[in-house]
């Protein structure tokens, strides 16, 4: 959408009654031209009468079809799942078989097994590695694993070489598990730090020597699974100078260990007993990346005062005894306590204690250590003494194995789902505690063994061709967490953790934060499956559906009155596509999941691929599978056809690029660039483009964009199919990139345009007037300007007055949306940052579905208050400010 701004500026005289027919007709005039020369490139209508009835039609979304789509969905993604989660119980239990078969040994340099495969040690010249498209592109090794420790563990202690020894076992089975087209990184990390992985990799030492296992949220959670802590912080004036940095080290560690599931409260004491957080007073706080650096930077570095411990303990249990979650502990952190405050446990913690006390005493010299030794081990807990910053690392984690005794001893297996962002895009992690059977009676944790889940490999089932465009699939955790969201922005969020509730805003709340009681998250992390309308922010779409498996659930969002447009079956065979050369269109991300699914080599050609899909579609075991139909097949040989044909050599010498695609979320993306070389829409800043124009109401968007010290013009729009009922469906959608002349050009052939030149030249412009123009886009920025260097800026700080008439107009609005994927913490609260936009409210439609174009004379009020009431008289809104979506949601 762009607004045409013809600016008269009185030097002398009255002012004067203006023919508003006159900026009509430049407006109208500026639009055709652009249309032709959209034409002139981009042969947009010859494109949408290759879609005629005879091979299209358009029907309506119903919720019967969505509700069958999504139950596909769910099922297929179960199904997965429920392999990887085989998996992992087979890697369980022969881990626990190899233990019960093992005895340690003394192992000396003699031994094999001295010098086992510690990645720290290993480089590519002395260890047999390749690189696998599976592993993308990783140079690893196959038939072994390699082992990382921690620097606070010694490598040729004898308790790790005995470990290293019978876990490299766990390789015969890790090789077997490979053959599995969809498995890919196997994993076991132990209480002792020992992380065995495969298939083998070499680390960077520099980039990597920190790493540790044990506080990885995979590790976490499976062995304690949910879990309520209170830690005590001793602030008395006895804890100073290298006692106080010791507990704030140890802080920091026990929160390293606590995962989204996890719940907590730091309570600091001395003569006054209050919580860290005056936000988390009486309640508990979910342990979340930001409530721990939160409550980091919260810490005091001074001590004062006497401990009052008595307060502080009763205050730990009121806290606990109001929380849910079976596993529930106290961890102290203090330098020393007088007595043990037996009548306090006995009122809150006996005869069952429930609640688990752990206590770390910190220092050389701890005062009354019999005291603080009996406070754990008469409460179900453990008793470490800290004496220097080394000490730490590994007693911190000694809990977590005396916590999962629990666990252990109920002999129940049991997988957890964990999601985390790394180098490769989100990973799920399908996690199981791995316990010593030798004695059943001791439920001893050996460590965590699991193995990772792409979440494309997910999204690879989302089967959006059986909807409409705006139609998407999106993934959250038991805690409302996203998983997979089309609009979540892995670059943009720090934490890489969203709530649903600031990805999906409900539209009509004055409150700018998140509605975390939601109704649609309650639902889905409730486990339920139903149907909810609502109305959402533009942006956001509008949904329909959700569904969970197991900790996840799903949903899938469809757009309120949609159409769907489906490709009647061809008869032509998919070998005379690939003689024609079409499938070099076909989206290489596609191919790639029809190649997991089917387990075809990933060296397969893509022609081979779809001729393998096809076959397989006959048989009768995957006829109705979602990622490989027939209406699937012959939408991609259809469109890839249209697009073979639809290049064109008439570029003006405006022209810099030109994009042309279909816009099947997650599926196809098919461009045609100028150079004729063809290429799958990856670029953000492109895509983003793209799925602005289509998002919109607007036909075309203009984008003006600096490259070095020229700018360019981005002419973004759709291409729609109206079928013989009048219905329309975007098929696809076009970027052309034109130079700086573009309007420059349009401008000067216009006859306003031609009569300022004169009127300027001669001097005799009407009533002492001088006239000037600018266009500007939607976000009031200049496309154009006589002025090059106020192009590219917004128009208030060009022209402020002018800029304020028209907010004054209600011809700009000025929307604030909070975006909360951009979000920066501060200690004392979390502040969102605003990212706020000027869009036009109700514009002056003059083209015929083509653009929108507002003419106003700012400082000329007659202008103002004929523009105005033309405004109220359309009431035609560019901007909706929300769309009503349909959400259908399931659980996995």
């Amino acid at each position: 959408m762009i607004v045409l701004i013809f600016l008269t500026i009185l030097v002398c005289g009255s002012p004067t009654e203006i023919d508003s027919n006159v900026f009509t007709k430049t407006a109208n005039d500026i639009g055709e031209a652009l249309k032709m020369k959209i034409e002139q490139v981009a042969p947009i209508e010859e494109l949408r009468k290759k879609y005629h009835p005879v091979v299209t039609k358009v029907e309506k979304i119903d919720m019967e079809h969505a509700k069958l789509v999504l139950s596909r969905v769910v099922n297929e993604i179960s199904k997965l799942i429920a392999k990887k989660k085989q998996v992992v119980n087979k890697l369980v239990n022969s881990t626990e078989m190899e233990y019960i078969n093992h005895v340690d040994e003394k192992i000396d340099k003699s031994s094999p097994f001295y010098q086992y495969k510690n990645l720290h040690k290993l480089n590519s010249s002395n260890f047999d590695l390749v690189k696998r498209k599976k592993f993308f592109n990783l140079s690893v090794s196959i038939h072994q694993s390699t082992v990382h420790l921690p620097v606070t563990v010694y490598e040729k202690a004898q308790h790790i070489l005995n470990i290293a020894r019978w876990t490299s076992n766990l390789d015969k089975i890790f090789v077997i598990n490979n053959k599995e087209k969809t498995t890919r990184w196997q994993y076991f990390c132990t209480t002792s730090g020992l992380y065995r992985i495969y298939p083998g990799i070499v680390w960077n030492t520099d980039q990597n020597i920190l790493y540790n296992c044990r506080i990885e949220p995979w590790y976490n959670y499976a062995a304690t699974f949910r879990k309520d802590l209170i830690i005590l912080y001793d602030m008395s004036g006895s804890m100073t100078g290298r006692n106080l940095q010791m507990a704030k080290f140890i802080l920091y560690k026990l929160m390293s260990t606590l995962t989204e599931n996890d719940y907590f409260n730091v309570i600091v004491f001395n003569n006054i007993v209050k919580p860290i957080d005056r936000c988390y007073i009486n309640k508990m706080m979910q342990a979340t990346d930001i409530n721990k650096e939160r409550v980091t930077r919260m810490v005091n570095n001074v001590g004062n005062d006497v401990a009052d411990f008595e307060n502080a303990l009763i205050l730990a249990f009121e806290y606990l005894n109001k929380t849910k979650n079976c596993n529930k502990a106290i961890m102290i952190l203090t330098d020393g306590i007088y007595r043990n405050y037996y009548e306090i446990y006995k009122k809150y913690n006996y005869p069952h204690k429930p609640i688990r006390v752990f206590v770390y005493g910190i220092g050389n010299a701890i005062r009354y250590k019999k005291q603080l030794q009996w406070m754990a081990c008469s409460n179900r807990g453990y008793f470490s003494q800290i004496s220097s910053i080394s000490d730490i690392e590994e007693k911190i984690h000694l809990y977590t194995n005396i916590i999962s005794r629990k666990i252990g001893l109920s002999n129940i297996q049991r997988n957890v789902i964990t999601s985390s962002q790394s180098r490769i895009g989100k990973v799920l992690s399908i996690s199981q505690p791995v316990y010593d059977r030798k004695n059943k009676t001791y439920g001893n944790l050996l460590g965590v063994i699991g193995t990772d889940l792409l979440i494309t490999d997910l999204e690879a089932f989302y089967d959006i061709f059986s909807l409409s465009h705006d139609s998407y699939f999106f993934i959250i955790d038991n805690n409302g967490f996203v998983v997979s969201h089309p609009n979540f922005d892995s670059k943009k969020n720090q934490n890489n953790v969203i709530d649903l509730a600031e990805l999906e805003l409900e539209f009509g709340r004055n409150d700018t934060k998140p509605n975390y009681n939601m109704t649609l998250r309650n639902e889905m992390i409730n486990g339920k499956s139903g149907i909810l309308t609502f109305k959402v922010v533009k942006f956001f779409k509008e949904k329909e559906g959700y569904g969970m498996v197991n900790s996840l659930c799903i949903a899938l969002a469809i757009p309120h009155e949609q159409l769907i447009l489906n490709i009647k079956h061809i008869d032509e065979n998919i070998l005379n596509f690939k003689k024609k050369g079409f499938t070099k269109y076909v989206n290489q991300e596609y191919t790639k999941n029809l190649k997991w699914t089917f387990e075809y080599d990933m060296n397969t050609n893509v022609d081979q691929v779809l001729l393998n899909c096809q076959k397989d579609i006959y048989k009768n075991d995957i006829a109705k599978n979602p990622i490989c139909n027939m209406a699937k097949l012959n939408r991609i040989l259809f469109e890839s056809n249209l697009l073979h044909s639809m290049y064109s050599n008439n570029f003006t010498s405006n022209i810099t690029d030109l994009l042309i695609g279909y816009l099947q979320i997650n599926q196809i993306r098919q461009y045609i660039k100028r150079d004729n070389t063809y290429q799958n829409l990856i670029n953000d800043k492109i895509e983003k483009s793209f799925r602005n124009v289509i998002d919109g109401n607007n036909k075309i968007n203009v984008n003006i964009k600096q490259h070095g010290t020229k700018y360019i013009n981005h002419i973004n729009g759709v291409i729609e199919y109206i079928s013989t009922n009048n219905t329309s469906n975007i098929i696809g959608a076009y970027e052309i990139v034109f130079d700086d002349n573009l309007f420059k050009e349009i401008l000067n052939q216009t006859e306003c345009m031609k009569t300022v030149k004169v009127c300027k030249l001669n001097g005799n412009c009407i009533n002492g007037m001088i006239y000037d123009c600018y266009i500007i886009d939607e976000l009031s920025r200049i496309v154009y300007s006589h002025e090059p260097k106020d192009m590219a800026q917004p128009l208030s700080s060009v022209e402020y007055t002018i800029f304020e008439k028209l907010k004054e107009s209600n011809i700009f609005n000025n929307f604030s949306y909070p975006d909360y994927q951009s979000i920066c913490n501060v200690v004392e609260e979390k502040l969102y940052k605003l990212n706020k936009s000027f869009k036009i409210m109700n514009p002056f439609q003059v083209m015929k579905s083509v653009m929108y174009v507002t003419i106003c004379n700012i400082l000329n009020d007659t202008l103002i208050n004929m523009l105005t009431g033309l405004l109220k008289a359309i009431n035609r809104s560019l901007y909706d400010k929300c769309e009503k979506f349909t959400f259908l949601y399931s659980n996995l």
